[in-house]
């Protein structure tokens, strides 16, 4: 009788009592007899591993066994769904002033150009860290022969060091005590700081150097990101639309702007707050690293670099340029404009009192020479001229620079990201006409302690070097021998020994989509007709490229070369995050 109530051994025709009698039911929960005596399952557990109730048992069964074809058309559609909102036009804002500014060619003396570089390398007999550094030096040394006007303008000031701590040289303290001590010294001495909300986790604390120096008189201006356009197409449309729809409920809007999660990018640092990090994932930034003072005679001097005044980041290698005459007014114009449409916004300004931005900005107008004055032998003679490029600009001159490119030609650059298609193409143009192409990139393995799988470096190089190989162009890439920091430089140099001619391009940019067209904010100069220059960048190039000096600069693409399955999922992660802004680069 149990035997027939519990269904073993039953010859009952009905399929409830067969699936039981076949272990179709690993395990009653709870059972019990209706009215017709059949079982009842008030909770089953299936040979599957699905928990089920009732009769439902076979309905997972049923919905989700698909062929192979069935699965693969449910991609296609998933995938045809977010390529269409993808591909949908969006709208950005008019680029604001200052934005964009491909500027005009000056003459300038060649004592007035001054290449600068820092280096960190290993000595591979003592298995040590050799670090020389210039960049640092020359910005500490412009404040202190400031007498009239001082404008800085960082994108990474900050002393967060990472899971790995660079215990180097504590920058970002050191440059802000430098500007406040001048600033005691020479109290008519006119000095504005502008940098990015980055440094305020996109909240409004910050660093306690920043409310030093506007305390000592000393204005902040943090960059007005949302005057800028979005370059993130997968995650900022939905995010400024769903932030709307959040904005018209104080109790939600609240909630978001509560501190309730760990700092992403300060592990010693306070909790920050829902919009923090949404703010963080729009990856957009004000990311120049320009330094303008007044020198001998109150003119201008300007400093371009690739380095960030930031502890975690002072030991990366980097490179500056630093340059007097009227391409520092063109950047000094250019810088003010854009803190003008920053501070705007009053909660992007520090400031000791009410009206000091407003003082400092005038006085620094008010001192600035429209232009220096240019000798008629100067301007006549065959002498370097160099122009001032921000954004777009920035991208124009260096594809212009490139196309121009021809046999007897030798294009030389050093950068931290390479993955703009337009770049990408003109290189390979020029390799094809019969330029000698030599790139020395980073890894992409390291950012401050973390580990980074290559992109987009790896597979932009892999494309180079198989087109390279297939059609025997003379195109060639080494990797930069990064130990724990980043080979930062961002420069493009052509030099030709028969005809003399030279040009370079230095600066702020990244070869990306991002950096090159007016997303962030960007500034390099470039300078043509300048040999002694020329001259300089090219013996560095030269020592890193063959390790010249006994010391490890560089080492061969092949050391960095992923398998093709590899390099072909990193190939189609590169290109996605470059298409649509969905990544750090």
């Amino acid at each position: 009788m149990r035997e027939r109530e519990a269904g073993v051994g039953c010859r009952s025709p009905h399929p409830r009592w067969q699936q039981i009698a076949r272990g179709d039911v690993c395990r009653q929960v709870s059972t019990g007899i209706d009215g017709n005596g059949l079982p009842v399952a008030s909770s089953e557990r299936t040979r599957s591993g699905c928990r089920v109730s009732g009769d439902w048992s076979r309905f997972p069964k049923k919905v989700f066994r698909l062929r192979p074809i069935g699965w693969l058309f449910v991609a296609l559609f998933l995938t045809a769904l977010i390529m269409c909102y993808l591909m949908q036009p969006q709208t950005q804002p008019a680029l604001p002033p200052g934005v964009n500014v491909r500027g005009d060619l000056h003459p300038v003396a060649d004592d007035q150009i001054r290449l600068l570089f820092d280096r960190t390398v290993r000595d591979p007999e003592t298995d040590t860290r050799v670090i020389r550094q210039e960049i640092f030096d020359a910005a500490l040394a412009m404040i202190a022969g400031a007498q009239r006007f001082v404008v800085a303008d960082f994108f990474l000031w900050n002393t967060w060091q990472g899971t790995e701590p660079e215990e180097h040289r504590r920058v970002a303290t050191e440059l802000a005590d430098a500007l406040i001590a001048r600033k005691k010294a020479a109290p008519d001495l006119a000095i504005l700081v502008v940098s990015d909300p980055i440094n305020r986790v996109y909240g409004a604390g910050q660093e306690s150097f920043f409310q030093a120096m506007a305390e000592a008189g000393i204005p902040v201006v943090f960059t007005d990101l949302d005057r800028l356009r979005d370059s993130n197409r997968v995650y900022a449309p939905p995010a400024r639309r769903v932030g709307g729809w959040f904005r018209r409920s104080r109790t939600i809007w609240r909630w978001l702007h509560r501190p309730r999660w760990p700092n992403l990018l300060d592990r010693a640092g306070d909790r920050i707050s829902t919009i923090q990090i949404g703010r963080l994932l729009l990856f957009k930034a004000n990311h120049r690293k320009v330094l303008i003072a007044d020198g001998p005679g109150g003119f201008a001097h300007l400093l371009v670099t690739s380095m960030n005044p930031a502890d975690g980041s002072s030991a990366h290698d980097n490179i500056g340029l630093q340059i007097s005459g009227a391409v520092a007014d063109d950047a000094l114009k250019n810088e003010l404009a854009c803190a003008v449409w920053s501070a705007m916004r009053p909660a992007n300004v520090l400031q000791m009192d009410s009206g000091d931005w407003h003082r400092v900005l005038e006085t620094i107008r008010q001192r600035v020479k429209v232009a220096t004055p240019v000798a008629d032998s100067l301007a006549t003679a065959d002498v370097p001229h160099a122009a001032w490029d921000s954004e777009g600009a920035i991208r124009r001159r260096l594809i212009d620079l490139i196309d121009s490119a021809g046999p007897g030609d030798r294009l030389m650059g050093m950068a931290f990201y390479l993955s703009d298609r337009g770049v990408i193409d003109a290189l390979r143009e020029a390799a094809a006409r019969g330029a000698q192409v030599r790139l020395i990139l980073d890894p992409n393995k390291d950012a401050f302690g973390l580990k980074k799988i290559g992109v987009p470096n790896r597979p932009v190089a892999a494309e180079l070097i198989r087109v390279a190989r297939v059609n025997r162009l003379p195109l060639e890439i080494r990797w930069a021998a990064t130990h724990g920091e980043q080979f930062h430089a961002k420069a493009l140099a052509l030099i030709n020994p028969q005809t003399g001619r030279t040009a370079l391009s230095i600066g702020s940019a990244n070869w990306t989509r991002r950096n090159l067209q007016n997303y962030n904010l960007e500034a390099n100069v470039y300078i043509e007709n300048a040999p002694a220059v020329a001259a300089i960048y090219e013996e560095q190039f030269e020592t890193a490229w063959s390790n010249g000096d006994g010391l490890l600069h560089t080492v061969d693409y092949a050391d960095y070369a992923d398998p093709w399955v590899v390099n072909l999922f990193k190939n189609i992660l590169c290109r996605f995050q470059e298409r649509f802004g969905a990544g750090s680069f």
